[in-house]
């Protein structure tokens, strides 16, 4: 699949590929290709990459390359706004 003609990637649940070699392999090839095109990625995970003991050094290295923020669980006042 070609990501590098789309604008946003968003993957969720990062953390279940830390037995997942071949697929933390495809993923780093894919960030890869697509730098420079200017599609934008945005994972989800329940912790920081760098804790993610599963994940492999080189897809660590370019999550952690980027933007990392913590997100909250927005109380019930902010849910019912949103």
């Amino acid at each position: 699949m070609d990501l590098s003609s789309r604008r946003i990637v968003l993957l969720d649940n990062l953390d279940e590929l830390d037995s997942r070699e071949a697929t933390q392999q495809e993923l780093t090839r894919i960030l890869d290709r697509c730098a420079g095109t200017g599609t934008r990625f945005v994972f989800g995970a329940r912790a920081h990459p760098g804790e993610l003991a599963g994940l492999s050094p080189r897809l660590r290295s370019r999550l952690v390359g980027g933007i990392v923020l913590r997100l909250s669980v927005p109380d019930r006042a902010s849910l019912g706004e949103i």
